[in-house]
């Protein structure tokens, strides 16, 4: 069994990380990380979401047919 991520899933990873560090607000991930439940307000999700959906990541795990992006099985 090959257990080595493709050059593909590698590329979309260092994809993910670069995007975060540019649009995950440090104040939000401080809120989200030091919060007991791990929670943000209603209008952090909101925006939150939004950033996702203008880089075409939400939705991501849900299948091509209901509007979703298939994303690797991996991930």
């Amino acid at each position: 069994m090959d257990l080595q991520f493709t050059q593909e899933e590698l590329d979309f990873q260092s994809e993910v990380r670069d995007w975060l560090k540019e649009n995950y607000p440090e104040d939000m991930r401080e809120r989200h990380n030091n919060s007991p439940n791990g929670s943000i307000s209603r209008e952090e999700q909101m925006q939150w979401q939004k950033a996702l959906y203008k880089q075409g990541w939400a939705g991501i795990n849900w299948p091509k047919e209901y509007g979703g992006g298939e994303i690797l099985k991996c991930f």
